[in-house]
């Protein structure tokens, strides 16, 4: 039976109806992460950076160097994230599974979590270099290379292909080596499928997000607003992809190592 795209955004609509203490607890932790620190990352660039502007005929970065204390507070934010990703994913299975045991839930995410690191850099750091490699070559007038194109696309593969690998890492108790195997396996000749996933997750549900986030402007109050609308579009992403993926490995793959 093929997988309903349809079918899925109609099942997310219905679970965040019958969820909404869930949905508005993340959308608003989400929310309350996002605001804290791009306070804090406002304040922890210097002037010079905050006015730059990266333009085909400015590439010149300013000259002061950026203070260690931003790297730690991007360092943070992303664990503060990763932490709120596997919270939300973890109690997204539980309450399809019509379960509430909040001492699993934070065993279970406290013990995936270095996994869930490690996995983030091997998926993404690809796909983010040949990305910005792609990138500083237009910007500057410069052909793209061989390598920049070759290695943006390699990186593309990876992340499109083992995409799920997150939602998968988390909710089971697969090793780190199981859990890429599986995923490779599930992925074979499916790679179309996966595309389009990763274009609804991240292109559109991203492009809403950005719009959203647009209307912030200086009032407190449309920032708050904007902020936590951005924050429940992306729990909805969240929703989306873990029903996705248990389509995804439940639906059987006749390419898959081992299928009969």
């Amino acid at each position: 039976m093929p997988i309903n795209f349809k079918f899925i955004l109609r099942d997310c609509f219905n679970f965040v109806r019958n969820q909404t203490k869930f949905f508005s607890l993340f959308s608003a932790l989400f929310a309350l992460e996002s605001l804290t620190f791009s306070y804090l990352l406002m304040r922890a660039v210097p002037e010079n950076w905050k006015n730059f502007s990266l333009t085909q005929n400015n590439l010149d970065l300013p000259q002061i160097a950026l203070p260690d204390s931003l790297f730690f507070l991007v360092l943070l934010h992303f664990l503060c994230n990763l932490i709120l990703y596997a919270l939300s994913m973890v109690k997204i299975q539980q309450l399809t599974q019509h379960k509430n045991n909040l001492n699993q839930l934070f065993a279970q995410v406290s013990q995936r979590l270095i996994g869930l690191f490690i996995l983030n850099l091997l998926i993404f750091f690809p796909f983010l270099l040949g990305l910005v490699d792609l990138f500083l070559a237009l910007m500057s007038n410069h052909s793209v290379s061989a390598f920049s194109f070759l290695s943006f696309l390699l990186g593309l593969f990876i992340f499109i292909r083992f995409n799920l690998i997150f939602v998968d890492y988390v909710t089971t108790r697969k090793t780190l080596k199981e859990n890429l195997q599986s995923m490779w396996q599930q992925g074979t000749k499916r790679t179309f499928l996966l595309s389009i996933y990763c274009i609804i997750n991240y292109l559109f549900f991203g492009l809403l997000i950005n719009n959203l986030s647009a209307f912030a402007g200086d009032n407190f109050i449309s920032l708050l607003l904007s902020t936590y609308l951005s924050s429940a579009v992306y729990v909805f992403s969240l929703i989306f992809s873990f029903r996705f993926y248990t389509c995804f490995m439940q639906t059987p793959n006749p390419y898959a190592k081992g299928a009969k």
